[in-house]
């Protein structure tokens, strides 16, 4: 039975893609060897021609090929979309005031993955790990400023390089790597001018990559502020594509129709084309257009779900929202950190030496906090606007169909929960991400799930590489951390996976010591382990969050010190259906006497299954 599904699919999938005469006469040879023999599928990739529109010869060339294993997929194009800080918080979640046809119209036709997790809530870390394969203690990226070539990853092979040395054409714009100094960006500081490029270009991509500027996130400096600064959000009333995001998206655009040659040219080479998306990020600046979909009236703050600290919680596991928050001149002016009453980490009063984490239930005002989401909701709106425009454009030259779409955003995010904002720490709403996948035509076979499923499996941001190496029948590097999931996308496939991970690094506030912790100037990892019923998170000493800048000068392992662990968390999610925000974890479980057996349990796993 297996044999037979196995040569049924490649037949499906042959019959779908087919292949040129020139070709056929090559594979037909091919056919005939030995699989020891056969040259390696990269190797086919660059030696063959690319697309077939004559039935016969698609019948005649799946017959031919039904000896190669696996199936190869030549002249499908690949298009990846990313977005920054943006949270599952979208209509094919479940959250229908949101405004988000394009994504909605996409994930109708590809698979919605909904509990997808990153390695670690912060852009650099998490981007690394999703485009190497590696995570965090392995790269030795915990934080924004190390590029992972200066690191341990010298030799790595990227996502968009794995696919630009097997035969496609990479380019990219936006947000995909880190912008900057964490992509490799280096400039002198005398003369300006680039000693190095950022965007891991040239190793990651065929053609120059694009970076486009505006100047609306300094749309107005707050004077109020000793350095002056943007302020955190608003709708600017201006034509669509004067924004940076638009302006990447156009690019990408003009480099489909150039590499297709505006789809008249069938044999055109496939691509691997990137675009990064820098909204939602903060300053929530976005086309005013995009506010029309959010009614002041109908976006709800605080927050319905998770106001508040979650109970007996360790002191080092919350996020102080309130530093960062400081950096733009709106919020500084009404003192998130320093002219308010509460006593935060970051606050001037923190001579007072208190730990008093509630007091940022505090420091936003609540009409301040609904005009930030609301401006948050319209920022995802005007990406998705943007999705679709680069979908427009796959249609428009005819190749939407064989085009595999992948659309990801770098990590979760809080509006509010926990009394917090942005992401920064391990918990559920600061590590689940939106993912969807819509693979070109015919690559699943006729065993493939229906189109508008959604992956109710855990996966992790370490293997959408594997996986977009393996839906094109391309050989996985054996190196990579991460796990394919295509199986999860056909009938009856098996899980892949009952447990993902995430991190986060966190320094001690000067008064530990008042609290047990000794060393004052520690720093701390939280490990955290997602199974489908419980998160359960120990918090570590950690000696190199002193070098997170220059990792490579610590000078001991950065393995996990399991035996010398400052505080643990443990919350339930049982009847957790990964549709909602700030439900089920505010009361840390991992103290309370019922829970020891479960704690003991969890951290054995924890401890057995963590990737050193």
């Amino acid at each position: 039975t297996d044999v037979f599904a196995v040569v049924r699919e490649r037949l499906w999938l042959l019959i779908v893609r087919g292949t040129s005469t020139a070709q056929l006469l090559s594979l037909s040879v091919l056919a005939t060897l030995e699989p020891t023999t056969r040259p390696s599928l990269r190797d086919l990739g660059g030696r063959l021609g690319r697309s077939c529109f004559c039935t016969m010869q698609r019948v005649v060339c799946a017959v031919a090929l039904l000896g190669l294993l696996p199936a190869v997929c030549f002249g499908k194009h690949i298009l990846m979309i990313a977005s920054d800080d943006m949270r599952p918080e979208l209509s094919m979640y479940g959250h229908q005031y949101m405004h988000t046809p394009s994504l909605e119209s996409l994930s109708r036709d590809g698979y919605v993955f909904r509990r997808a997790y990153v390695q670690q809530a912060l852009c650099s870390p998490s981007r690394t790990a999703l485009l190497t394969s590696m995570r965090p203690d392995r790269s030795h990226v915990w934080t924004i400023g190390p590029y992972f070539r200066d690191t341990t990853g010298k030799d790595y092979v990227t996502l968009p390089q794995y696919f630009k040395q097997a035969g496609w054409t990479a380019a990219g714009a936006g947000k995909i790597f880190h912008t900057g100094g964490p992509s490799g960006l280096i400039v002198n500081k005398t003369t300006h001018k680039i000693i190095r490029h950022g965007d891991d270009w040239p190793e990651s991509w065929s053609l120059p990559y694009i970076q486009s500027q505006d100047d609306y996130d300094h749309w107005q400096d707050h004077k109020a502020h000793p350095k002056g600064s943007p302020f955190s959000n608003q709708g600017i009333d201006a034509p669509i594509e004067t924004f940076n995001d638009a302006k990447n998206a156009l690019a990408m655009i003009d480099t489909m129709r150039n590499l297709t040659k505006n789809g008249t040219d069938p044999n055109a080479k496939p691509f691997f084309i990137a675009c990064g998306f820098h909204r939602p990020h903060i300053p929530y600046v976005h086309p005013a257009q995009f506010d029309q979909y959010y009614p002041n009236n109908t976006v709800d703050y605080p927050p319905k779900h998770g106001f508040r600290i979650p109970e007996d919680v360790p002191v080092m596991s919350p996020h102080d929202w309130t530093g960062e928050g400081d950096t733009y001149g709106d919020l500084h002016s009404i003192g998130v950190r320093d002219n308010t009453p509460v006593r935060t980490i970051h606050g001037k009063k923190h001579a007072s030496r208190e730990y008093n984490w509630t007091t940022m239930c505090e420091a936003m005002p609540f009409a301040k906090g609904k005009q930030m989401k609301r401006a948050y909701y319209a920022s995802i709106s005007y990406v998705d606007h943007l999705v679709g425009m680069l979908i427009a454009e796959l249609r428009n030259l005819g190749i939407y169909n064989e085009t595999t779409v992948i659309f990801w955003g770098d990590h979760g995010y809080k509006l509010g929960e926990h009394c917090d904002w942005f992401k920064h720490d391990n918990y559920e709403d600061s590590t689940r991400i939106p993912l969807i996948v819509k693979p070109a035509n015919g690559l699943l076979g006729p065993t493939a799930k229906p189109r508008g499923s959604f992956v109710e499996e855990m996966v992790e941001e370490v293997d959408i590489y594997p996986s977009l190496v393996d839906i094109y029948g391309l050989d996985v590097p054996t190196a990579l951390e991460g796990q394919s999931w295509v199986s999860l996308l056909k009938q009856g496939s098996p899980q892949t996976k009952d447990r993902v991970f995430s991190q986060y690094p966190h320094f001690l506030a000067p008064n530990a010591s008042e609290h047990g912790f000794g060393n004052e100037s520690a720093s701390v990892m939280g490990y955290s382990m997602r199974t489908p019923q419980w998160r359960f998170t120990e918090w570590v000493n950690f000696p190199c969050g002193k070098y997170l800048m220059d990792p490579m000068k610590c000078p001991v392992p950065s393995a996990p010190r399991w035996n010398e662990t400052w505080g643990i968390e443990l919350y339930d999610h049982r009847g957790d259906e990964s549709n909602s925000f700030g439900i089920y974890e505010n009361v840390n479980l991992a103290y309370k006497p019922d829970y020891q057996f479960l704690v003991t349990q969890l951290s054995t796993e924890l401890h057995q299954h963590w990737l050193v």
